[in-house]
């Protein structure tokens, strides 16, 4: 198994996911042969789980396996139990059912105290209730077992999120010192600045986003609105003036757009810009009523124009309070955590000893 586990990562790393896939089926014959030899075999059974998900098959196929696996309770070790059930939470996770997900990471965390990607992911989904203070401790035991960056990452997130400000700025801090380019730290750094009400600074760490190359983890509106909140209204908004794709054009956007052109007194682009979107809205809705392809129902259209009528009006709401109130409109910004596979077999993410 380690041998073909090195030869998918060499793969995996070097080739795209076409190429891979004979080593995979390959991989999948070989473990099925071990399990049917060897039933109880829970390190083969993990493998093949994680080879059936890559190969694309049903999340339903992997974890009917791994259940099947722990039907032997006295049979497997509380190693391979731990094993067992942090894979299973990942595909209960992929599945949807968020409930078994967080059982079977309680599982894994009550039989060792050493899986910091079960503490990170349990963490994460406790942050999503309201469950913030046992998501700190949990992200906390994370950081302190885990090397990876996402789990330090996280736990200064997690601190945020219960409003440890200054807590989580330090930390942020002190990542940043081995990691000085990393766009998530920088913008963590400039969010808790501005939380601090040092907007000087955090304009300083998302200029520092801006500058990184490729930047791919944070994206163009999450800058601008730190740009916004720190009163910055011309990086705001030429943030979204040169962004490559491009935004969607509704009241949640634009309305923080055209207050940054309306307090820089730039009302001809203010009018240009009105101007130029509600014309968009009227030709979809034109587009619309007037689409002939049998592949949408009468309702699929009327749905549809519904949605852009509504999405005009908004737009012509917030523009004329801007113009004739001075209003502002109002932006909440907040740091999302990593994510990342937890996975213990993820034939891509899977360590090696």
């Amino acid at each position: 198994m380690l041998d073909y586990i090195r030869r998918l990562r060499h793969e995996m790393d070097s080739k795209d996911y076409h190429a891979c896939v004979p080593l995979l089926k390959e991989y999948k014959d070989f473990l099925e042969k071990i399990i049917e030899n060897t039933p109880n075999d829970v390190e083969a059974a993990c493998q093949l789980a994680a080879i059936y998900m890559e190969l694309r098959m049903k999340t339903e196929v992997s974890k009917n396996l791994l259940e099947k696996v722990l039907q032997n309770d006295n049979e497997i070790s509380g190693e391979e139990k731990v094993r067992t059930y942090t894979n299973l939470a990942w595909y209960y996770e992929d599945y949807g059912d968020l409930d078994l997900c967080r059982e079977y990471l309680e599982k894994a965390i009550a039989l060792t105290p050493s899986v910091p990607n079960a503490y990170d992911a349990l963490g994460r989904l406790y942050s999503n209730g309201d469950n913030t203070d046992n998501a700190l401790s949990l992200f906390r035991v994370a950081a302190k077992l885990g090397n990876e960056l996402k789990y330090q990452y996280n736990y200064a997130v997690s601190l945020y999120q219960n409003n440890l400000l200054q807590e989580a700025k330090d930390f942020f801090e002190d990542l940043l010192i081995t990691n000085e380019n990393n766009p998530l730290i920088l913008y963590g750094l400039g969010v808790c600045c501005y939380a601090l009400n040092d907007k000087k600074s955090a304009v300083v760490f998302a200029n520092r986003v801006v500058a990184v190359k490729e930047n791919e983890d944070v994206n163009e509106s999450q800058i601008a609105d730190l740009f916004y909140l720190c009163d910055e209204p011309f990086q705001h908004n030429a943030m979204y003036d040169n962004c490559k794709w491009g935004y969607y054009t509704d009241a949640s956007w634009l309305g923080p757009y055209f207050y940054c052109l309306s307090v820089q007194k730039k009302t001809d682009e203010l009018v240009q810009k009105f101007t130029e979107v509600i014309d968009e809205k009227k030709q979809n809705i034109n587009d619309w009523e007037n689409e002939s392809d049998p592949e949408y129902t009468d309702e699929d259209k009327q749905e549809r124009i519904q949605c852009l009528e509504k999405e005009k009006v908004d737009i012509e709401s917030v523009y004329h309070r801007i113009v004739a109130e001075g209003f502002k409109p109002e932006v909440k910004i907040n740091i999302g955590f990593i994510y990342g596979c937890y996975m213990i077999d993820c034939p891509r993410h899977q360590r090696i000893e």
